[in-house]
């Protein structure tokens, strides 16, 4: 995983998320994120070696927005 990989953002009202130049790439359900891609509850998110599932379990009105901290080496260190 890239240091500055992805971003996952909350704009407009929806979840998304945007590669960020990574050498081995985001993707959503096992496609390729090319620019922007929203983002839903189920959806499957790799990240290199690393892959999530999405819940989101707020309503997108009333998601907080957050501000994180970008450097994902700290807690890849930690585990």
């Amino acid at each position: 995983v890239s240091r500055k990989h992805c971003l996952i953002q909350f704009c407009d009202s929806e979840w998304s998320v945007r590669d960020l130049g990574s050498g081995n790439g985001t993707f959503v359900n096992g496609v390729r994120a090319i620019g922007t891609c929203p983002l839903n509850t189920g959806d499957t998110l790799k990240a290199g070696p690393l892959e999530f599932s999405v819940t989101i379990d707020l309503p997108a009105e009333a998601a907080p927005v957050s501000v994180f901290d970008d450097d994902v080496s700290k807690w890849l260190a930690e585990g």
